[in-house]
């Protein structure tokens, strides 16, 4: 956990950031989508990413905290960018 936002001390969380890497250039990388998690929202050291099955779209989650209803779940589909 790492304080995210220097404006609200105390706040702690995750960012997810998806890098583009090509296979013939490995050291050149592009950030291609990205967000935050509080974990005022939810289990942030928990969040994840997963590539949808049409390659185009990422599924970005972030869990319910422990002893919370599971529609407390963060969920957010976006497109790659593509340029």
């Amino acid at each position: 956990m790492v304080a995210i936002d220097a404006i609200t001390p105390g706040a702690s969380g995750a960012d997810i950031a998806v890098y583009r890497r090509l296979s013939w250039v490995p050291f050149l990388q592009r950030r291609v989508q990205g967000t935050r998690f509080f974990n005022t929202q939810c289990d942030a050291s928990a969040a994840y990413a997963v590539l949808l099955a049409d390659n185009y779209h990422l599924q970005m989650v972030c869990p319910a905290l422990p002893g919370t209803p599971s529609a407390n779940r963060r969920d957010l589909i976006v497109a790659l960018y593509s340029h």
